[in-house]
């Protein structure tokens, strides 16, 4: 893990440097931004300091700010990719357990028709043979 961060680390000191470079040249450009820029510099600092040094410190923690804004709305980018993947997933498995409940239902429903069938087919015959005999019987007594 101490690779990575150095690794992060590194990567944020090359990007941050041309930003914090543009920082420092826009401080001239503009006086209040310059203002804005020295003072964000000097909170930094025990002691007071020049101007160029506040400038330079402002621009690098602000560099660094907008790095470290990028890096988590990557996180946050990926965290809702996984997440729809996921979701996408889970609604993906429901519908197939509904087809499958669907299903199990017609099996069921097929079942309870093919047993009322042979149920039909087993009694019918001795149920009209027996009504048959009982009336014979019926008759006989």
């Amino acid at each position: 893990m101490p690779v990575l961060g150095n690794l992060y680390d590194a990567t944020v000191e090359t990007i941050a440097r041309p930003l914090a470079y543009s920082l420092k040249k826009g401080g001239a450009s503009y006086p209040k931004f310059r203002q804005t820029i020295v003072k964000m510099g000097q909170r930094y600092h025990d002691a007071p300091v020049g101007e160029e040094k506040a400038i330079e410190t402002a621009a690098n923690d602000l560099s660094h700010c907008v790095m470290l804004c990028a890096a988590w709305a990557a996180v946050y980018y990926e965290m809702d990719r996984y997440f729809d993947r996921r979701m996408q997933r889970a609604l993906a498995v429901n519908q197939e357990l509904k087809q499958l409940h669907q299903k199990a239902l017609r099996i069921f429903e097929e079942k309870d028709q093919v047993y009322d069938k042979v149920m039909q087919e087993i009694f019918s015959p001795a149920l009209s043979g027996g009504n048959a005999s009982q009336t014979a019987d019926g008759a006989k007594d």
